[in-house]
């Protein structure tokens, strides 16, 4: 299957998404959990970005991210996951691939939709049933690695968060990643694909119907 292009752009927000290799844990302890935060403040340091979000899972992570230059992203990451890795074969005494592949990127648009990202990431160790999940943005607000978000949010955000996401948003949020196509109203979804030549992510799937001549 052809790789499909990123479309890296500075100034715009991303979802990013990696798993572990074949769906295998890549956290296994607090300090796992933590060692990743203490590199993604590190990454950031080094490189032009901007962190509105993420949730750490027991075999995936999720990030919204906002680099400042198109290739701040790329290097972002590499540092992060090649860095984490070397933490964990350290650690676990292992050796090979800790990651399932790239890492996937989906352009969001800056305005609600970012919003219910936001909402639908929080709540994603809910979803898996995960109780008092402590590695979720809000619980590090204070911590000074969370940027401010670049629209205004509600009031009682932090309680908004918490509000179940309606059906039709989780699966247009599932339908982004599953596509990797970015994620926002449909003209502006159509705009984006245009402007960094990602079309292929939203045209529809399979083979075109055959036309008929009468």
């Amino acid at each position: 299957m052809p790789r499909i292009s990123r479309g890296l752009a500075g100034g715009e927000v991303y979802h990013v998404i990696n798993r572990g290799n074949r769906q295998s844990e890549v956290f296994h302890s607090v300090e796992d959990y933590e060692k990743f935060i203490k590199l993604m403040t590190e990454s950031k340091k080094l490189n032009n970005i901007e962190l509105y979000g993420f949730a750490l899972m027991p075999n995936h992570f999720h990030l919204i991210l906002k680099p400042q230059n198109a290739e701040d992203l790329s290097k972002f990451m590499q540092w992060l996951l090649t860095s984490y890795v070397r933490y964990y074969n350290k650690i676990y005494k292992t050796s090979g691939h800790l990651w399932q592949g790239r890492y996937k990127s989906f352009i969001v648009q800056q305005n609600n939709y970012l919003l219910v990202l936001c909402r639908y990431i929080e709540q994603n160790p809910k979803r898996a049933k995960l109780k008092n999940w402590k590695f979720v943005t809000s619980r590090y607000m204070q911590s000074g690695i969370i940027d401010t978000l670049p629209i205004e949010v509600p009031e009682g955000w932090e309680e908004v968060q918490k509000k179940p996401l309606d059906p039709r948003e989780k699966k247009d949020i599932e339908n982004s990643i599953k596509r990797q196509s970015p994620y926002g109203e449909e003209s502006w979804q159509s705009d984006t694909c245009d402007k960094y030549e990602i079309t292929s992510t939203i045209r529809p799937i399979g083979r075109p119907k055959k036309i008929i001549d009468q």
